[in-house]
């Protein structure tokens, strides 16, 4: 993971996930840079095995307080060779009310 700034808590702001296979980039586990408590925030990643990952993603609605979001979207991804280079490739997302 990587960050560009902190907040005056030292929660990481403007924060990517990547995702690399003996060296070599494969994606990253977001479509943009995400913001500690802000909708889309990553709460847990699990490596299910050597090409499967599950990431946790919260979700606040507009009258969620920042502390606590009301839902969450599990991410599935393969990463699957491609042109002899790893790529991560999302495959089901699944929302619920936490």
């Amino acid at each position: 993971m990587a960050m560009s700034g902190v907040d005056g808590m030292c929660r990481p702001l403007a924060y990517q996930a990547f995702v690399f296979v003996e060296g070599q980039f494969a994606g990253t586990l977001s479509p943009k840079p995400m913001n500690s408590r802000l909708d889309g925030d990553i709460e847990r990643i699990f490596l299910i095995n050597s090409d499967s990952i599950l990431v946790e993603f919260k979700r606040y609605s507009k009258t969620d307080p920042l502390c606590c979001s009301s839902a969450i979207s599990r991410v599935s991804f393969a990463i699957e060779p491609q042109e002899a280079k790893p790529v991560l490739i999302p495959l089901s997302v699944t929302t619920e009310n936490k």
